[in-house]
């Protein structure tokens, strides 16, 4: 019996170990580089009746930066790409294509799917 508790035991400590990191991993991901929100906002504009906002560039940006900006702006944003396990650390993950295009003109709380790829 004696032996059996100290399998438990080292399975155990393992597991916890385990849980830890993985912790640490989802807390790093919260805490990756953000933009100096020095950054011109889009107005949203009044067109027969309906609003709309204009879709800002966010190619070639940070994913960080471009879902702070994009939703900012009062869009939704989707991802395409970003691996297995998705972008754990957002300053890792660069925009490489959107839709709608930049310059589009949406309503407010449209979906901005951003396309990304490692740096």
């Amino acid at each position: 019996m004696r032996r059996g508790a100290g399998c438990l035991t080292l399975l155990l400590a393992v597991l916890g170990g385990f849980v830890a990191g993985a912790l640490t991993i989802v807390v790093l991901a919260y805490t990756g580089e953000r933009g100096n929100g020095a950054e011109t906002r889009t107005r949203p504009s009044v067109v027969d009746g309906a609003t709309s906002v204009t879709v800002p560039d966010v190619l070639d940006r940070s994913l960080g930066e471009a879902q702070d900006r994009l939703r900012g702006d009062g869009f939704e944003v989707e991802l395409s790409g970003g691996g297995l396990l998705g972008p754990l650390v957002e300053s890792n993950w660069v925009v490489r294509g959107q839709s709608p295009q930049p310059g589009a003109s949406e309503p407010p709380g449209s979906k901005v799917t951003l396309e990304i790829a490692r740096r």
